[in-house]
């Protein structure tokens, strides 16, 4: 498991900065703003394929907060456990942001994407769907992340879109947290699960309401809500309420690892208050 271990330590690094008003660069089609995963996974495929290749999605996460959150870029290159990270074009140097949503955070469409896809030769790709705009932003690759991604399964075409995985994370009871917690933000990740040995995890949607907000004193508590949901029958796998410690730092939480995945380092920090 050296290898997954080695993916998930760099998705939580790479996670402190990838948030972005991107300018316009890449594919889009359609109406610019929120929208569902299957809209943004098509984005995000399209965008891909200028790397050249052919890319399968293993990953897709959304941020839906009540406020832009803004980081440094990736900068230079970052070498972690035999990982190399690198920024593409602008994104190597200018500074990202995740647009707001503001309304409706509970909805299954967000204005803010991140897909991890990989190769035939598994390197990894990060692209960032915002405002409906999809931008190829950071390679992975070496040796330990090429064999960490090998085990992460492909997320599959049946799995159900995020507008049928929030309804049922709002029947489960998320719609009556924020009733309660009317400046929570949510995020929701789609994961293709996980291969090791021949034995596996099914592709899982898993949603995190958490009660801290942009206005939230760092090292704060608040309540959150977590919802998993079985993304190929679109049944419910379970809830569990939990309180968050308001971080005060923005980032993207990749929250929700398959099981068997380490899950401490993938509970990073998120937006402006937020708690993984």
């Amino acid at each position: 498991m050296a290898g997954a271990t080695a993916v998930v330590v760099v998705l939580c690094l790479v996670g402190l900065a990838l948030l972005g008003d991107l300018p316009g660069v890449g594919p889009s089609s359609g109406p610019a703003g929120p929208v569902p995963y299957s809209q943004a996974r098509t984005r995000a495929v399209d965008a891909a394929a200028q790397m050249g290749g052919s890319w399968s999605v293993l990953y897709a996460g959304a941020l839906n907060g009540q406020a832009a959150t803004s980081t440094a870029s990736f900068g230079s290159a970052v070498g972690l456990a035999g990982c190399t990270v690198t920024g593409i074009g602008a994104y190597a140097t200018s500074n990202l942001t995740f647009p707001a949503q503001g309304r409706d955070v509970g909805s299954g469409s967000s204005p803010a994407w991140l897909f991890l896809l990989r190769n035939s030769t598994n390197d990894g790709l990060l692209v960032a769907v915002l405002s409906g705009v999809a931008s190829p932003v950071a390679s992975i690759s070496g040796p330990s992340c090429t064999g960490g991604l090998r085990l992460l399964a492909v997320v599959p075409d049946s799995a159900i879109d995020s507008t049928a995985a929030l309804a049922t994370a709002g029947s489960a009871g998320g719609t009556s947290f924020l009733a309660a917690h009317p400046t929570a933000n949510v995020t929701f990740g789609l994961t293709g699960g996980l291969s090791l040995f021949g034995f596996g995890t099914g592709s899982q949607w898993s949603v995190l309401y958490s009660a801290c907000g942009a206005t939230a004193v760092p090292g704060s508590s608040a309540p959150a809500f977590n919802v998993t949901i079985n993304a190929t029958l679109g049944t419910l796998v379970g809830t569990s309420p939990a309180n968050a410690t308001c971080t005060g730092t923005p980032a993207l939480p990749l929250a929700h690892a398959p099981r068997g995945l380490p899950t401490g380092p993938v509970a990073i920090v998120s937006p402006r208050g937020q708690g993984a």
